[in-house]
C-alpha cells in the first residue's frame, strides 16, 4: 500500500512544524529537542507512510527496546484522507515494520477530560477507531504534564495482556521518555 520512510532530523522538524501542531492539542506535543534526543539514543523512530509521493500518515514510536511493546507516541492520517481505511492499514504496516516487537501500546485522550461536547465526540471516535483496529482498553490511566489519557494495547498474537503487565511496560517506556525529575513531577500512571 505505502512506501515507508524512516524520517531523518530535517524531515522530523518539517512534520513537527507543519503537521503535529495541527494534528494534536498543544498540551500533547513534546519539545522537538526531546524527540531528537530519544531518537539519537535509539529509543524512538519516526515513520511516514507515502503513496504516490503524498504522505498518507505518520507515526512516532518510543520503546525501551524493539522486542517489547512500542508506545505509539503520535499517529495521524493526512486530514484529506481520513475515513478511508488508511489509518488501519498504516497501523498494520507499523506492526510489520517492527516485526520483533510484542505489540503496540497507546495513550488516547480520556473523554472524561474533554473540553466540550465536540471534543468529547472526537475523543470517543478515536477510541472507537483503535478498538475497530484490534486495540483493547485497559484499566490504566495516565496524566502526562496536563494531558489525561487512557491506555490501550494491541498484541501481535491477539492475546490480551493483563492490566498489570501493560502498566509495567508503559511505565518502562515512560521512564525512557522522561528523566527522573520530569517523571516524578509530570507523570502519573495508575491502575483504575
Amino acid at each position: 500500500m505505502s512506501d515507508i520512510v524512516f524520517f531523518e532530523e530535517n524531515e522530523i522538524r518539517n512534520i513537527y512544524e507543519n503537521n503535529m501542531k495541527g494534528d494534536f492539542h498543544a498540551s500533547e506535543v513534546k519539545p522537538l529537542k526531546k524527540i531528537y534526543t530519544m531518537r539519537n539514543n535509539g529509543n524512538y523512530s519516526c515513520v511516514g507512510f507515502f503513496e504516490n509521493g503524498i504522505m498518507n500518515a505518520y507515526a512516532f514510536v518510543c520503546y525501551e527496546n524493539q522486542k517489547d511493546y512500542l508506545l505509539l507516541d503520535y499517529f495521524a492520517v493526512n486530514e484529506k484522507l481520513r475515513g478511508k481505511g488508511i489509518g488501519g492499514r498504516c497501523l498494520k504496516e507499523l506492526s510489520n515494520i517492527f516485526e520483533k516487537s510484542r505489540g503496540i501500546i497507546l495513550e488516547t485522550e480520556d473523554p472524561a477530560f474533554s473540553f466540550d461536547e465536540a471534543d468529547m465526540k472526537i475523543r470517543k471516535k478515536r477510541i472507537g477507531f483503535y478498538e475497530k483496529n484490534g486495540f483493547v482498553r485497559h484499566n490504566i490511566s495516565s496524566r502526562v504534564y496536563r494531558a489525561n489519557y487512557i491506555i490501550m494495547s494491541q498484541r501481535k498474537d491477539g492475546i490480551r495482556d493483563s492490566d498489570d503487565d501493560i502498566y509495567k511496560d508503559t511505565d518502562k517506556i515512560y521512564r525512557v521518555m522522561f528523566n527522573k525529575n520530569e517523571y516524578r513531577e509530570n507523570v502519573v500512571l495508575k491502575l483504575i
